[in-house]
C-alpha cells in the first residue's frame, strides 16, 4: 500500500529529477513564473496523494477538477472536500458529463466545500481562470483527464485536451 510519508515525498523528488515521463500522470510544464501539473487522478485517493504530493513543496495550489458522470455519486462530496481542503483555490469543472447535467455533477461536489471554490462548466475557461488566478510560484493542478483528448457529453464527443489547452494558453500569455 502507498502512503506519502516524507522518504516516499523524497524518492518521488527523485525520480521527477530523473525526467520520465509517462504521459498524462504527473506531467509536469512550466511557464516563466508557475508549475502545471496534468494528471489522471480522478479518485478521492488519487486526488488526496497527489495533492498531499505538492503540498510537501510549501507553494500555494489552484486545483482544476471534475468528477464524470454516470459514475458513483458517492464520491463527489469527498472529492470536493479533498479539493477544497488541499488547495488554496479550486475551481470544479467538466469531465466527461455523460448523460448528467454537469451543474448537478459540480453541485454534488460542492456538498462539503470551503469558500476557497469557484466553478466554471467549461473546462478551458477553468484551466484559464485558474492561470490568471495564480500568483508567481504555484501550483496549477489539472486533475482528472491525464492524456484523455476527448470528453463525452450526452449527445456527442468533443475533442479537448488539457495538454492543448495549456499549449494555446501558454502561447497566448508569451506572445
Amino acid at each position: 500500500v502507498f502512503s506519502i510519508n516524507k522518504l516516499n515525498i523524497y524518492y518521488l523528488k527523485e525520480f521527477f529529477n530523473q525526467y520520465i515521463v509517462i504521459d498524462g500522470r504527473l506531467n509536469i510544464i512550466k511557464d516563466k513564473d508557475r508549475t502545471f501539473v496534468i494528471d489522471f487522478a480522478h479518485t478521492p485517493d488519487g486526488i488526496l496523494k497527489v495533492l498531499k504530493l505538492f503540498s510537501e513543496y510549501n507553494n500555494d495550489i489552484i486545483s482544476v477538477c471534475g468528477c464524470g458522470g454516470n459514475r458513483d455519486k458517492s464520491k463527489r462530496e469527498i472529492i470536493g472536500n479533498i479539493l477544497s481542503n488541499y488547495s488554496k483555490y479550486s475551481i470544479f469543472t467538466s469531465d466527461n458529463p455523460r448523460d448528467e447535467n454537469p451543474l448537478d455533477i459540480i453541485n454534488d461536489m460542492m456538498k462539503d466545500v470551503n469558500d476557497n471554490v469557484f466553478v466554471e462548466v467549461d473546462r478551458e475557461k477553468a484551466i484559464r481562470k485558474a492561470y490568471y488566478m495564480s500568483n508567481k510560484g504555484d501550483f496549477i493542478l489539472l486533475l482528472g483527464k491525464g492524456n484523455e483528448k476527448k470528453q463525452i457529453l450526452s449527445d456527442r464527443i468533443i475533442e479537448i485536451s488539457d495538454f492543448q489547452i495549456l499549449s494555446d494558453l501558454l502561447g497566448d500569455i508569451n506572445e
